[in-house]
């Protein structure tokens, strides 16, 4: 893929270049053609001067990318299961525990399977000794 940069004559004034294999990546399987074109635009960008001169794949950036989602899932799914069920044991009817579920579901939304499945039978236990 080649990306190019011209001005108000239409004159070239900078070239990015960029080739992807369907094979190398998770991310090419099925945007092999969009990865390359953003890379082929990175590049003429880079060599017109903006973006500091360094060329990072498309890869690259999608692995940085994930690596910043993965620590913000670790940041948000970190949960203190005594205080969840000391605060789930301190409640004493039905609509505070659903409100309280609810609050915890909105404050950890990337919770693993595991961890919901161990509050939600926090939740039912309690619900139980409630009625």
């Amino acid at each position: 893929m080649k990306a190019e940069i011209s001005d108000e004559n239409l004159r070239v004034i900078a070239t990015g270049f960029a080739e992807e294999n369907r094979q190398a990546s998770q991310i090419n399987r099925t945007s092999a053609l969009e990865n390359c074109e953003t890379s082929a635009i990175g590049r003429a960008l880079a060599n017109f001067g903006l973006g500091g001169g360094e060329y990072a794949s498309a890869d690259e950036v999608a692995n940085a990318i994930n690596q910043q989602r993965q620590q913000v899932k670790k940041t948000y799914s970190r949960l203190d299961f005594d205080e969840v069920r000391e605060t789930i044991n301190a409640i004493d009817d039905e609509k505070s525990l659903d409100e309280y579920g609810a609050e915890l579901k909105k404050k950890h939304t990337n919770m693993t399977a595991n961890q919901a499945k161990a509050i939600s039978e926090m939740f039912n236990k309690r619900r139980e000794e409630l009625k």
